[in-house]
């Protein structure tokens, strides 16, 4: 787990220094997540169990990987935008996963797998359709026409596909991961997902 919590936070910078600060913003509750488990039991050698985590890492480190890689290609409004959106919406479904574990454990939460992983959906969906006002913020201050004044037409539809791209990503591959997500956890038993494990 500390290392999905380093990495979470290098993504942090690299989406800085992409200039895309939705990455900044996902990472900030991630590393909410993922300190929750010490915050509550005071031990710092619980944490999730890793078929939850299991896959962030390699998300985590794509992204790092490819904006450093295409010198920043992944932020904002450049071409491999639709990339690291789609990367950040698996980061987040995990986040939100591992939120609800949080939740289980310390409310006394009956919650089954399946709603938990619908939860996770709606973590994922729900930040990054918030990030919306900042994307339309940041369309205003780079000059990005942001009303429907345009004398050419495909100037319309592309920024009105700024304004939808973190939204409809999101939407269809939060539906994919959790296909994916949903078959791999059915053979696990719920108590084992939910319980803190003891790391080495």
């Amino acid at each position: 787990m500390v290392t999905c919590f380093v990495l979470t936070a290098v993504c942090a910078a690299t989406g800085a220094y992409a200039g895309d600060l939705t990455w900044v913003f996902s990472s900030v509750f991630g590393i909410a997540v993922l300190i929750m488990p010490y915050r509550l039991t005071k031990d710092r050698s619980v944490g999730f169990a890793s078929e939850i985590l299991l896959p962030l890492p390699f998300v985590l480190v794509s992204f790092i990987v490819l904006t450093l890689a295409t010198g920043g290609r992944m932020g904002l409004f450049e071409d491999l935008w639709p990339v690291s959106i789609a990367l950040q919406a698996w980061a987040l479904m995990i986040y939100g996963y591992a939120a609800l574990i949080v939740v289980n454990n310390h409310r006394g939460s009956l919650i089954s797998k399946r709603w938990m992983l619908l939860f996770s959906m709606l973590v994922a969906n729900t930040l990054m359709s918030l990030y919306v006002f900042y994307i339309f913020a940041e369309m205003i201050r780079l000059g990005i026409p942001v009303y429907d004044d345009y004398t050419v037409v495909s100037d319309s539809a592309l920024h009105n596909w700024y304004l939808m791209a973190q939204m409809t990503i999101t939407l269809f591959f939060t539906i994919a991961y959790g296909f994916v997500l949903r078959r791999r956890l059915r053979s696990i038993p719920k108590q084992t997902l939910v319980s803190y494990h003891k790391e080495a």
